[in-house]
């Protein structure tokens, strides 16, 4: 039995992966989950990876970190709710990291709103620190 958090997202993974191959998932999707287990990692507050990657990019200004920590946000419980039945041993873990993520962007004052910037809207820097910063995270947690 998985007893560390870490641990059970890794399991998630290998079992997203799996399923996507069974059930010919886009691999959009399969991304996506992905990106909800190495958030729901690094959302832990007692973890140092997100102050780690907060302190690598402190030249990068709060305004593009704050569009892109809403986009993520987005994204990620869109997908949460989206494959909730696919998650449903999960479901409780992964819900509870999602609301402590909401409270990291809480106490750092990024306020999530109902309509937020699409990732199209964002500038190619922005994307760039986007797709740049979920590698960087990715590297943290499995290397």
């Amino acid at each position: 039995m998985l007893t560390s958090f870490t641990g059970i997202m890794k399991k998630i993974a290998v079992d997203m992966t799996d399923l996507s191959i069974s059930k010919n998932i886009d691999n959009q999707q399969v991304v996506m989950l992905k990106k909800l287990i190495v958030l729901s990692i690094v959302a832990n507050s007692s973890n140092s990876d997100l102050n780690r990657f907060m302190n690598c990019t402190k030249k990068v200004p709060f305004e593009v970190k704050e569009n892109i920590f809403k986009v993520i946000y987005v994204e990620i419980k869109r997908v949460y709710f989206t494959f909730l039945d696919l998650l449903i041993p999960y479901r409780y873990l992964i819900k509870e990291k999602v609301l402590e993520y909401l409270n990291i962007l809480k106490s750092n004052k990024i306020n999530i709103q109902n309509e937020l910037k699409n990732l199209s809207s964002f500038s190619d820097k922005e994307v760039v620190f986007y797709e740049g910063g979920w590698l960087f995270i990715y590297l943290l947690i499995y290397s």
